[in-house]
């Protein structure tokens, strides 16, 4: 049985073995982080205040 080597230049050319699916949901996953959790997180961060109404949902 052969065994597959690692080659590190794999690591940069991961998205080239990802299915057209698994493209869809990570362009939509960036989309989301980008326009909902990127503003948020900023502007607590510019207050140095805590979103305490995202913390009492846990």
């Amino acid at each position: 049985m052969e065994s597959s080597s690692f080659n590190a230049d794999y690591i940069y050319l991961f998205e080239e073995f990802m299915s057209r699916e698994d493209r869809m949901i990570k362009d939509a996953i960036h989309e989301y982080a980008q326009t909902k959790l990127e503003p948020r997180t900023l502007m607590g961060n510019q207050d140095e205040r805590l979103f305490h109404s995202t913390l009492q949902l846990y």
